[in-house]
């Protein structure tokens, strides 16, 4: 059901791209379209971390911790270097370095978790104050957040900050789950935390505005700092946000070219 039965706001925007994030750090798998459950991420987001050596994870009573306990972007931009796909059926998965395989096999076997812990030992030395090790929990998800939730980026909104710093950006700096397109530049500001989204046929709750760190300063394709996104934000664009993170109210199947509508856009449009 839309959250515009009259037509008073109009589709603005569609969904461009999915993903998911198996390996917290690591690079994403594109998604035709994702199942929402309410209240929680998408099913298999950020299921795996990689833990500092002197990170105490309990695998048997997880709680959520932050993420400088864990190997990511922001103080790691090699991991940029690895790319991380899954073999058909999903249970196997392939990590590369560059045109080599550095690792292959199933993420939920203890051996096999054990011998990509020697390989991120190698590879992250003693950048990972200790011997880095692969965790997860069942039905446990490292979110940022406290909560089990998705995060939602405007294309547009890349744009106006790569035309501001004078070049293309990758999306992927912003690690979301769902790239819209359609929007003006910032529009997604004018949304109101507890406001209602709607994406295809699942209504969503927004949290918050999300607040970057400097992982978003790592061009992902080059495994480097190559950029001060973070001050730019805050000196050309009033605030250091981009992006949304959202809750799932209404369950369903959203998809690749979905509409998305936001009843309050067209009042906010004429005022």
């Amino acid at each position: 059901m839309s959250l515009c039965p009259t037509r008073e706001c109009e589709p603005m925007a569609s969904i461009h791209e999915i993903y998911r994030y198996p390996v917290k750090g690591l690079n994403p798998e594109a998604l035709p379209s994702a199942e929402l459950h309410p209240y929680e991420g998408i099913e298999g987001d950020r299921a795996y971390a990689i833990a500092h050596g002197q990170t105490e994870f309990d695998p048997q009573h997880p709680v959520h911790l932050g993420k400088t306990r864990f190997l990511t972007l922001m103080t790691h931009p090699r991991l940029a270097e690895l790319q991380l796909s899954a073999l058909p059926g999903g249970a196997q998965v392939i990590l590369r370095r560059g045109q080599h395989r550095v690792f292959t096999g199933d993420l939920r076997s203890a051996d096999d978790r054990a011998s990509l812990d020697r390989f991120l030992e190698a590879f992250i030395g003693s950048e990972a104050k200790g011997p880095p090790r692969l965790v997860t929990a069942p039905g446990h998800m490292f979110s940022d957040m406290r909560e089990d939730c998705l995060s939602i980026v405007n294309l547009a909104s890349v744009t106006a900050l790569g035309k501001a710093v004078g070049r293309d950006l990758d999306p992927l700096r912003f690690r979301a789950n769902f790239y819209l397109d359609g929007l003006p530049p910032w529009q997604e500001r004018e949304w109101r935390e507890n406001g209602r989204l709607q994406l295809g046929e699942c209504v969503l709750e927004i949290i918050k505005h999300i607040t970057r760190c400097n992982a978003i300063n790592v061009n992902p394709g080059a495994a480097r700092v190559d950029a001060e996104l973070t001050k730019v934000l805050f000196k050309e664009f009033d605030g250091n946000c981009m992006g949304l993170y959202a809750n799932v109210i209404t369950p369903g199947v959203v998809r690749l070219g979905d509409r998305v509508e936001y009843p309050g856009y067209a009042r906010q449009k004429d005022e």
